[in-house]
């Protein structure tokens, strides 16, 4: 009898169980029943319930689904999983392959009708409580907008965050940088005027896409009668009266708040307006413009951030190029990528999800998404780097003795504090590629657009023109990887 114990332990604290006494327990109640049992452990440390890619927990499913484990054995259920459907799917393969998942000190059994359903109870309650808890930080820092508080993170430009005690508690609100009030100024007595905002960057030596979220942030508006009211048929929900004084913006899945602040506000509010509409006005007739060569114009962006506009060459053709590269070889060092390898992406994308049973994803932030998926993808290859560092040094133990052996203990001790940390950010960053993104039901209706869209990519009857309405009605944007790979985000 093969029973594998499996423990998890999200921070290591005074309190609670620890890894070690989950691992007792568990041994102390089937060795009463199976005295012959032959024990495998398995451990993961400074891993979320949400995350079930844990290194530890993945190596003992593996080893389930070939036939060498009878029984899985936890201290508790959400040592498994808190999100219900990640259970229920981890249950259903232990089930494929005869292998039991038993709760130690809640006393189910998930081989018995009884058992089951108490399970999935219990799933439900840390799955509600995961979502209870997410649940409140989003409203905690709700609040702190209306408030006009100052939430965290990087600050707009020209601002500072300073703390200041309120009630017996620290809060951070914005405070303007002085030399930075005729930098802004200039930005917006340009902008006002439709000067371009690859002009203004020349002129005041930013970035454009700097000048574009510079004059799209109201945190630089005077709040009063008018500006609140025209962020309000923005859709905005304004928060506070008018105090002459700055806004806050916050952004949160279908919340779109914006609240008066005490931050000193600089550009009058019929300056801003017209700034901000010479923006929009800019990109709807960016929109507007058809390409003649692609259907996919307007939606395609590098994964470095900048778009990907439509050029020829004379020896690939038509092709997609990246904006950064062209302005700056040292900011991206992807080129281009020829237009009928991403419309070849496209209908191969199309094809696949109307063949599979899968849900369909769209991304809320995708550049948020991107920056996400390379962090991640970084920190899997140290952690793989740092394992190997941890097991060269230990295989090394076996040929080395006296005080050379304290000394590798040392390195390998490091090693691990190191793995550890690192694990703990690659489960913060998932946890945040989690957030940022949400799936589209599959029902009939959405299946069927992707059909239509699939006939009308196909049709060689079809203008370009009406092609592209298709595209844009379909894709919320596609993102090139420089390795030519591409991912295509749905509305």
């Amino acid at each position: 009898m093969n029973i594998a114990i499996y423990s998890r332990k999200s921070i290591e604290t005074d309190t609670g169980q620890s890894i070690e006494n989950q691992i007792n327990m568990c041994k102390n109640y089937f060795s009463t029943q199976y005295p012959d049992a032959n024990f495998l452990i398995f451990s993961d440390y400074g891993f979320s319930g949400g995350n079930t890619n844990r290194p530890d927990f993945q190596k003992m499913l593996n080893l389930a689904k070939r036939k060498q484990i009878d029984i899985i054995g936890v201290y508790k259920l959400d040592r498994v999983a808190r999100n219900i459907t990640d259970f229920f799917n981890i249950y259903s393969d232990l089930e494929k392959h005869n292998v039991k998942l038993v709760s130690i000190t809640e006393g189910f059994d998930a081989s018995t009708p009884i058992g089951r359903m108490m399970m999935t109870m219990l799933a439900g309650f840390a799955d509600m409580e995961r979502e209870n808890i997410r649940q409140r930080v989003k409203d905690n820092m709700l609040e702190l907008a209306k408030l006009g508080r100052w939430s965290g993170g990087r600050t707009p430009f020209g601002y500072d965050a300073i703390s200041t005690i309120e009630n017996g508690k620290r809060v951070a609100y914005l405070q303007l940088q002085e030399d930075k009030k005729e930098i802004i100024k200039e930005i917006f007595k340009l902008g006002s005027n439709n000067v371009s905002p690859y002009n203004i960057s020349k002129k005041v030596n930013l970035h454009s896409r700097n000048i574009v979220r510079i004059i799209e942030n109201p945190v630089y508006m005077i709040s009063d009668e008018l500006s609140i009211k025209y962020l309000s048929t923005k859709g905005f929900k304004v928060y506070g009266s008018p105090n002459g004084k700055g806004f806050l913006r916050y952004n949160s899945g279908e919340n779109n708040i914006i609240a008066v602040s005490k931050h000193e506000g600089l550009i009058q509010s019929t300056v801003w307006i017209k700034a901000y509409t010479m923006i929009i006005n800019r990109n709807l007739s960016r929109k507007t413009h058809i390409s003649q060569q692609t259907y996919l114009a307007h939606l395609v962006k590098c994964s470095c951030g900048g778009n990907m506009f439509v050029g020829k060459s004379t020896t690939l053709g038509f092709v997609f190029r990246c904006q950064a590269h062209y302005k700056d070889k040292e900011v991206c060092e992807f080129k281009s990528i020829q237009t009928h390898l991403v419309e070849a992406g496209a209908i191969k994308n199309l094809k696949y999800l109307l063949s599979e049973d899968k849900p369909l994803i769209k991304y809320n932030n995708s550049k948020q998404l991107t920056r996400l998926n390379q962090d991640i993808l970084k920190l899997k290859k140290d952690i793989n780097k740092v394992t190997k560092d941890i097991d060269t040094l230990t295989s090394n133990l076996l040929l080395i003795s006296g005080p050379a052996i304290t000394i590798v203990n040392e390195k390998i001790n490091k090693l691990i504090l190191k793995r550890n940390d690192l694990n703990m950010n690659l489960m913060s960053k998932e946890e945040a590629l989690y957030e940022s993104t949400s799936y589209l039901e599959n029902d009939e209706n959405k299946k069927d657009k992707l059909k239509d869209a699939l006939k009308d990519f196909e049709n060689p009857n079809l203008t370009i023109q009406e092609k592209q309405q298709t595209a844009q009605s379909l894709f919320k944007e596609i993102i090139i990887y420089p390795d030519g790979k591409a991912e295509y985000f749905f509305l």
